[in-house]
């Protein structure tokens, strides 16, 4: 009877549900290896610490994208109020790339993103090409300029998969650079009426949105700039990069209701924000720069022309700069001295883009050129050079060493060429100039250990190595003479002159 009981109590017990928890994937990278609940703290986890453990730090969150395996028909996003979920790649478990360290998604080209997001990004042919010429050319050259790979090769792909509006705007630009070349030989001088297609389908996306993300909407405007700036077509590009301004103070005068998501998702637009405005200000404002040849007589600097002469050869308009920032680095300037070095910094750049649109020289070596006008920006005051300026942003030589690094490491992946010389000697001239003018001990101690990795003596320097320390190579008898000084006195000398 007794049985009979409590068989009857079991039936009218309620079957045992158990609780759902939402997953979280903000933990730190410890904690995702170990498959345990992280408890978030920052900069490191208290969980790690307790058990002894090295705690790795927390990965940047990113645009999701879905799997190819998995990808359908999506549903395109008009850039609403609804942005893009944040997880970060390779969280979910079950793929392949799950297990690759947070380094493995920090290339020059993402390869998660040539085969997942390739096979269903966009409805046509046209896009997905497009597609891979940004992941291989145009983001890896807007990278050199800042704020950093990712955010052009990364983040702009993944957030244009959801958004239309990115999408076209991304396939617009990636189609100029192809055709008009930057920093590399040009298919033509005229853009094809398909890259108006997508850019018009953009804009009248943007201008139509019934309900605007204004995240969305700040991106945009800077891939819109970019576009435009690619074409020359400064009136127009000035008119994006203000929006851009203003919709991301507006972003910023309301974060405080954000949540963390979001306010991640922020810190690399911000950045990328404050670069293009840094390269609008500095190069398309004030004087605009002209689309003919560049001749003399538009200025002095020291008594010398403001504008450069017409380019022949990347040699020659390397060696130009770099006796331009020996020559400015080692005097007292004044404000007026800074404004016209930052000129002939301006008009040097215009110079060789055009020049490097049908020069002969690789790939490598104008990349490598073109790098000389991150440096030259970075020794003039934020007044003039803005985030460019490493007086206001210590990142600025950070990340000018990292592309140079990253150069070294394509040299050698690649097969010989006649420039390699060129490129070596490009390093090795801007890592001199580098280190006579940084006050920061760790940049200046990395710079000297990229310096002793390029052992090829420069050619330059043959008639001059008496006057000049055996660690140091200079291009012409004016930076070995201004290269004299010992670096410690230059460093103490920079470091007083600052203060």
């Amino acid at each position: 009877m007794d049985n009979n009981k409590s068989s009857l109590a079991s039936l009218d017990e309620k079957p045992r549900v158990k609780q759902l928890h939402h997953k979280v994937r903000s933990g730190c990278i410890t904690c995702k290896r170990r498959r345990i609940k992280c408890d978030e703290e920052k900069p490191t986890c208290q969980r790690c610490i307790r058990s002894g453990k090295v705690c790795l730090g927390y990965d940047p969150p990113r645009a999701w994208i879905f799997d190819a395996v998995k990808s359908k028909k999506r549903n395109e996003t008009q850039c609403s109020e609804e942005p893009p979920e944040i997880l970060a790649l390779g969280d979910e478990g079950g793929g392949e790339n799950s297990s690759q360290p947070a380094e493995y998604f920090s290339t020059w080209c993402d390869p998660y993103l040539t085969t997942a997001l390739n096979v269903s990004f966009g409805d046509t042919e046209e896009e997905r090409r497009s597609l891979d010429f940004w992941l291989k050319e145009t983001g890896p050259t807007l990278g050199n300029f800042g704020p950093d790979n990712d955010f052009w090769c990364g983040f702009i792909p993944r957030w244009a998969w959801q958004s239309p509006i990115l999408r076209h705007l991304m396939v617009a630009a990636a189609m100029v650079d192809e055709q008009l070349g930057l920093y590399r030989k040009a298919m033509t001088s005229r853009v094809t009426p398909r890259v108006f297609w997508h850019y018009h389908a953009a804009i009248t996306r943007m201008a139509t949105a019934k309900a605007p993300d204004k995240l969305c909407l700040t991106v945009a405007c800077l891939v819109a700039w970019i576009c435009e700036t690619m074409q020359r077509n400064y009136m127009a590009a000035a008119v994006h990069i203000k929006a851009a301004s203003r919709l991301w103070g507006e972003l910023k005068a309301s974060s405080a209701r954000f949540d963390r998501s979001t306010l991640d998702m922020m810190a690399p637009i911000e950045r990328a924000v404050r670069v293009c405005e840094s390269y609008a200000n500095a190069v398309l404002t004030e004087e605009t720069p002209s689309s003919g040849p560049l001749l003399h007589g538009t200025g002095l600097v020291g008594g010398r022309a403001c504008d450069v002469p017409v380019v022949h050869a990347l040699t020659q308009a390397r060696g130009l700069l770099l006796d331009s920032i020996a020559e400015f680095s080692t005097k007292d300037w004044t404000e007026s001295d800074a404004r016209q070095q930052r000129l002939f910094v301006r008009n040097w750049h215009q110079a060789i883009r055009r020049y490097c649109s049908h020069g002969p020289e690789s790939r490598l070596y104008k990349i490598t050129v073109q790098m000389l006008f991150n440096v030259g920006m970075a020794f003039l005051p934020e007044t003039e050079a803005g985030i460019f300026s490493h007086y206001a942003n210590p990142d600025a030589l950070k990340h000018i060493l990292d592309v140079f690094e990253q150069i070294q490491k394509e040299r050698q992946k690649e097969k010989p060429s006649p420039d390699d010389e060129n490129v070596e000697e490009t390093l090795v001239l801007a890592l001199e100039v580098m280190l006579n003018n940084i006050c920061h001990d760790k940049l200046h101690q990395r710079a000297q250990r990229l310096r002793r990795t390029l052992r090829r003596p420069c050619r330059y320097t043959k008639c001059r190595a008496a006057d000049v320390d055996s660690d140091l190579n200079a291009q012409s008898a004016h930076i070995a003479q201004v290269f004299s000084p010992s670096q410690e006195q230059r460093r103490e000398d920079l470091g007083n002159r600052r203060t």
